[in-house]
């Protein structure tokens, strides 16, 4: 396993004078400031990270369908009855001030009345902001009820032209895959779709350098995101 150096990349901080009342300022002016600023986009008065706080950290610009390149493309996978539906995806749209996103393919299926008992979380996260950051880049959805990224890599690998980024958020710790070998099996697949120029991105993990196996002596690397040939994507809030 190579050492990967970690780009540090600062999520903004309301200020705390948005934060604080100052003496001048009574709680309703406080909260006025709060819902027209990026961090109160999302009908929340502290959301560190909405689509309008992305936007304005990085510049990212509002894309119309004229701005998006001939044969661009990009996915997420899902796993495990994590489904989406049109009526939380509108009520996002609705509450942050994005246009809906809209899933132009779903290679498996999508049952969606499984959000109704909120089986859907992982997806919608995952759809919701691809689509505020990158829509109308067409958006292709891969789902499995099993959990291989063996599989999916593969089934990505077998199509004619598959999408130029797949962003996936699934991983565990490097002694909780199935086998040193398997490892390998995926790293090799990830060379493969590199060399056609396919981007690969997994989330770094959720529990920081100790990973899933918990706080001990020793820190646990993730994969795949401590795979060479992804980018690893994490943030700090």
């Amino acid at each position: 396993m190579c050492n990967l150096q970690t780009l540090k990349v600062p999520v903004p901080l309301p200020e705390v004078s948005d934060l604080e009342p100052e003496t001048s300022l009574r709680g309703a002016q406080v909260e006025r400031r709060l819902a027209d600023s990026p961090f109160g986009s999302c009908g929340s008065k502290f959301s560190a990270v909405t689509p309008a706080v992305l936007n304005a950290q990085y510049g990212i610009p509002t894309l119309a369908e004229s701005d998006v390149a001939d044969g661009n493309s990009m996915a997420v996978a899902e796993f495990q009855y994590q489904f989406y539906d049109d009526a939380d995806l509108k009520a996002f749209a609705g509450s942050c001030g994005t246009d809906q996103t809209s899933v132009d393919t779903t290679h498996g299926v999508n049952v969606a009345v499984v959000c109704k008992i909120g089986g859907c979380i992982e997806a919608l996260l995952d759809i919701e902001y691809i689509g505020a950051m990158a829509d109308p880049i067409p958006l292709s959805v891969y789902y499995s009820s099993s959990y291989s990224l063996l599989d999916w890599i593969d089934g990505i690998m077998k199509k004619e032209s598959p999408e130029l980024v797949h962003s996936v958020s699934y991983g565990n710790d490097e002694a909780q895959q199935t086998s040193t070998q398997y490892m390998q099996s995926v790293n090799t697949e990830f060379m493969k779709a590199g060399s056609m120029g396919v981007s690969i991105l997994f989330a770094s993990g959720d529990q920081g350098v100790w990973g899933r196996e918990g706080v001990g002596s020793k820190f646990h690397p993730d994969f795949p995101a401590g795979s060479p040939y992804v980018t690893a994507v994490g943030g700090t809030v």
